[in-house]
């Protein structure tokens, strides 16, 4: 889970469910390619 707030009126969060008991070692592939997405999406964000 992760969020962001510009601390007076906007917030924004997201997280990622698994349907399914996740197996660490099929998805690590899958969540290093996520978690790069995330750390350029929180990265660049901009209020508009």
């Amino acid at each position: 889970m992760f969020y962001l707030t510009d601390s007076s009126s906007n917030y924004f969060a997201g997280s990622l469910y698994f349907e399914t008991v996740p197996n660490y070692d099929s998805l690590q592939p899958v969540l290093n390619y996520v978690i790069e997405d995330v750390e350029h999406m929180i990265n660049t964000f901009e209020w508009k």
